[in-house]
C-alpha cells in the first residue's frame, strides 16, 4: 500500500504513522493483567474469552491513542476517560458494582477503586507509560477516520457483551439505569470541558522516561506473570467471571501500590506522567 507522507508542524500523516505497536503493547500489558487473576490456565478452559479481551482492549486503545494524538491529552484526561469507560465495563462487563450495592444499588466504594485505582492509573496512565517505552509514540496526524471510529466502539460493544454473558449477571434495575446514566454524563462533561482548554496543544511534546516508572513496570509484569503461571486457582465470585482470589489479593495490593506511586511521583514532580 503506497504511503503517504506529509509533514506540518512535526506531524506526521498517512498509513505509516500509525503506532499499532504502541496499541499491542497496551493491549498486551491489559491481557497480563487479566489473566494475573484469572489464571494463565483459564486461557485453555475460554478461548473465546482471550478473543473478547483482545478485541476490547485493542479497540480501546486505538480510540484512546487517537484521542492522545489529536487533543494532546495528559495523565489527567487519561483518567477521567479511563473513568467514563470504567463505568460501562463495571457495569455491564463484571458486574462489580453491583456485589453488596448502598445508594441506588451501586456499590460506590467498588466503582471508585476500580475507575481510579485500576481503570486510571493502571490500565489508563501507567499502560500509556509502559506502552510508549515499548514503542515510543512518533509525532503524527490522527490514527483513525469517522467510519472506523464507529466501527471500533461497535466491535468493542460486541466484545463486551461477550465477556457479560459468561458471567451471568443480575439485569440491572432502574435505580442502576440512573446511576449509570448519571456518572457517564457528568464524566462525559467533565473530559469535554478539560479538552476543550487548548494552552497545552500548542505543541508536540517529547516522551520522557523516568528510572522509577521503569522499575516499577518492571516488577508488575514480573508480579503478574508469576501470579498468572502460579499463584491461580479459579474460584467463583457473585456476579463475577473466573476470580481467583489468592492471586487477586497479591495483585490488589500490587496495583493499588502502583497507583500510589504514581501519585507521589506527580506530585513530588509537579508535573504530568507522560502519557
Amino acid at each position: 500500500m503506497p504511503v503517504s507522507i506529509h509533514r506540518d508542524n512535526d506531524t506526521i500523516t498517512g498509513w505509516g504513522g500509525r503506532q499499532w505497536p504502541l496499541i499491542l503493547a497496551a493491549t498486551g500489558f491489559n491481557l497480563l493483567f487479566e489473566y494475573s487473576w484469572r489464571g494463565a490456565e483459564s486461557i485453555m478452559q475460554e478461548p473465546l474469552l482471550l478473543l473478547a479481551l483482545f478485541i476490547l482492549y485493542a479497540t480501546l486503545f486505538t480510540i484512546l491513542e487517537d484521542l492522545v494524538v489529536e487533543f494532546r491529552l495528559r495523565d489527567y484526561h487519561i483518567v477521567i476517560a479511563a473513568f467514563f469507560y470504567g463505568t460501562i465495563y463495571e457495569f455491564f462487563g463484571s458486574g462489580a458494582l453491583f456485589y453488596q450495592p448502598g445508594f441506588l444499588d451501586i456499590n460506590w466504594m467498588t466503582l471508585f477503586f476500580a475507575n481510579l485505582v485500576l481503570w486510571g492509573s493502571l490500565q489508563g496512565v501507567f499502560t500509556f507509560y509502559l506502552a510508549n517505552r515499548v514503542a515510543p509514540r512518533a509525532p503524527r496526524s490522527r490514527l483513525i477516520s469517522g467510519r472506523e471510529w464507529s466501527l471500533l466502539i461497535f466491535l468493542n460493544f460486541v466484545a463486551l457483551l461477550g465477556i457479560r454473558s459468561g458471567g451471568n449477571l443480575p439485569a440491572p434495575d432502574t435505580y442502576q439505569w440512573i446511576a449509570l446514566l448519571a456518572i457517564l454524563v457528568i464524566s462525559a462533561f467533565i473530559l469535554s470541558r478539560t479538552i476543550r482548554k487548548k494552552e497545552w496543544r500548542a505543541a508536540y511534546i517529547p516522551f520522557r522516561k523516568s528510572m522509577i516508572l521503569d522499575l516499577v513496570g518492571i516488577i508488575t509484569v514480573i508480579i503478574f506473570v508469576i501470579s498468572a503461571l502460579f499463584l491461580t486457582n479459579s474460584q467463583f465470585l457473585p456476579y463475577t467471571a473466573i476470580y481467583d482470589i489468592t492471586a487477586w489479593r497479591i495483585d490488589f495490593v500490587w496495583v493499588l501500590t502502583v497507583a500510589i506511586i504514581l501519585l507521589v511521583y506527580r506530585v513530588l514532580k509537579g508535573e504530568s506522567i507522560p502519557v
